[in-house]
C-alpha cells in the first residue's frame, strides 16, 4: 500500500512544487490587480498546497487500499 501510495503521490508532488513556483511568477505579473493581500501571502499558498495534496491523497488511497488485497499470485496469473 505504501508503494502504490508514493508512486501516485510522486507525481502529484511534482506538480504542486513547479505549480507554486509558476503562481510565484504570475503573482509577480497580475500584482498589481491584487486587493486585500499582499503578493505572496503564504497562508493562501500553504493553503492550497495542503489542499490539493490532500485530495491527491484521497484519490491514491482507494487504488492502493485495493491493490493490497490482492493475492499477488492472482496478480501475476493475470499480467
Amino acid at each position: 500500500m505504501h508503494q502504490m501510495l508514493s508512486d501516485g503521490l510522486r507525481p502529484a508532488f511534482y506538480g504542486l512544487v513547479l505549480g507554486l513556483a509558476a503562481s510565484v511568477g504570475a503573482v509577480r505579473l497580475i500584482q498589481s490587480m491584487l486587493y486585500g493581500t499582499g503578493p505572496l501571502d503564504a497562508a493562501i499558498f500553504v493553503t492550497v498546497a495542503a489542499m490539493l495534496l490532500a485530495a491527491a491523497a484521497l484519490a491514491c488511497l482507494f487504488p492502493a487500499w485495493r491493490a493490497s488485497r490482492i493475492d499477488p499470485v492472482q496478480a501475476l496469473r493475470s499480467e
